[in-house]
């Protein structure tokens, strides 16, 4: 049930009313039930899943509790996490490693037969184990006590707004808006409605508009490509990829915001990141604060003798780790080895004795913030090369064409221009957000003239330029 389908509004709108003629426990029950048939549209046999992966964790937890000896705790967080990882590793990554062991062992000379194995990835998985790993990591620590109650401890799982793409929520946040009575007000409605509608913009608009262009461009032959089309590709692969997942976690929270949920945020302005820190902090905040704290910090204590390098070597590892998270091949791989050896440059150059004199000269350079933030975004751009391209040849290829081949044609033009035009109300939408702390309920405060008018327009390139029902693009992941 994409939430860009006619079923899904007819979906929405009868749970919400059947939401607001309820009490709160039987609120919850319901959330749970609606949730486990959202996910049940989508594939009825994959439901199990989601089912043992939550009891598991809650009994888990529960025995973690339970018990003051770091022996026995340390046996059921394993056995949580074990659970979580096989269940992700095997229906994930299980081709990708047994494709890569009978390449190895064929280099070796010795012949195996690929596996016959059909394995279907059960939509959203990335995002509800994270989501459980965190929760029983958080008892362990004992930042939480764990809920008794079931029907809560699942809703905090599989509440179906943020089930298939997050944001990946903690349960210290989240698990107190199920427990407590939610309140409902129009302002909620109001900036809920607005989120959704913002959202379907961006995703029906901009970014399936932009990749029905960029697939066109992307499938030409080697050959064929210059340098200008791989950049205008890269650009409007970018603006899609932000305008598409973006698009799914403003409706996901203005849904969520309908009944009295608030979901984290997980973008905030990243085309206005000035350097790739401020990126990493600003882009899939839930994904990178998941790894921070249950990969990263773990990582970066580790007392070992040559303990100045081990802040950068965590750094590069949990990338990698991330570039692994997105998909089960060598390309995602390269794509967060990139991004993690950036990043651990940026903190080495940033520990250096002269930083504060070479802060101080780029802040008395013209534009200078322009400038940072122009490095940046190319910079993250170039490294989609590897998350966009099919095979590391194709992204090879790619990267000898971004500095060669400068040649523009009628099609070059026409890409860029393009790019461009569906840029524009995204620029507009961030530099408004930016300026009022991403509160999207500020847009009321405009003229009612200049509100209703940028409604109306947007609602006619809806109605003009819808290209069909995509999917979303970290469905995949």
């Amino acid at each position: 049930m994409n939430f860009t389908s006619f079923e899904f509004f007819i979906f929405l709108i009868i749970v919400y009313v059947l939401y607001l003629t309820v009490n709160h426990k039987l609120q919850n029950l319901l959330l749970l039930l609606a949730s486990y048939l959202f996910y049940a549209w989508w594939d009825w046999r994959f439901l199990g899943v989601v089912l043992f992966s939550t009891i598991i964790d809650y009994f888990c937890a529960l025995k973690i509790d339970q018990h003051d000896f770091r022996k026995h705790r340390r046996k059921y967080l394993f056995l949580s996490l074990s659970v979580n990882l096989l269940l992700l590793g095997f229906f994930k990554y299980f081709h990708f490693f047994i494709d890569n062991f009978i390449l190895l062992f064929q280099k070796m000379g010795v012949q195996l037969q690929p596996s016959t194995l059909q394995i279907i990835l059960p939509i959203g998985i990335s995002f509800f184990t994270f989501q459980t790993m965190s929760y029983t990591i958080d008892v362990y620590r004992k930042k939480i006590k764990p809920t008794k109650n079931f029907i809560d401890y699942a809703l905090f799982i599989a509440f179906f707004p943020k089930l298939i793409a997050g944001p990946i929520e903690r349960a210290n946040r989240f698990l107190p808006q199920i427990e407590r009575q939610r309140e409902l007000s129009v302002d909620k409605l109001k900036s809920g409605l607005l989120l959704i509608y913002w959202g379907l913009f961006k995703k029906l608009v901009i970014a399936d508009n932009l990749g029905t262009m960029i697939s066109y461009f992307s499938a030409r032959n080697s050959e064929e490509l210059t340098s200008a089309l791989v950049w205008g590709t890269l650009y409007g692969y970018a603006i899609q990829l932000y305008a598409d997942f973006s698009a799914y976690t403003d409706i996901a929270r203005g849904t969520a915001r309908l009944m009295g949920f608030e979901l984290s945020h997980n973008f905030r302005n990243p085309v206005f990141s000035r350097n790739i820190q401020d990126f990493w902090q600003r882009w899939h905040i839930s994904l990178t604060s998941w790894f921070t704290d249950y990969v990263f910090l773990p990582l970066a204590t580790i007392k070992l003798k040559y303990r100045a390098i081990i802040p950068y070597a965590a750094i590069f590892f949990t990338f990698l780790l991330v570039g692994l998270w997105h998909g089960a091949g060598w390309n995602f791989l390269l794509w967060g080895g990139y991004n993690g050896a950036a990043l651990a440059g940026y903190h080495f150059f940033k520990r250096k004795k002269n930083h504060q004199i070479k802060k101080k000269i780029a802040r008395a350079l013209p534009l200078g913030d322009l400038v940072a933030m122009a490095v940046t975004l190319n910079f993250v751009i170039i490294g989609l090369i590897f998350f966009r391209s099919a095979s590391l040849a194709r992204a090879i290829h790619c990267f000898s064409l971004i500095l060669s081949n400068f040649s523009f044609g009628a099609s070059e033009w026409d890409l860029l221009f393009k790019v461009a035009i569906y840029s524009a109300p995204l620029l507009i939408a961030e530099i408004f957000l930016a300026k009022n702390d991403n509160d999207i309920s500020q847009f009321f405060r405009l003229p009612k003239l200049i509100r209703f008018g940028i409604l109306y327009f947007m609602l006619f390139l809806l109605v003009v330029y819808h290209d069909g029902a995509h999917q979303f693009i970290y469905f995949q992941f």
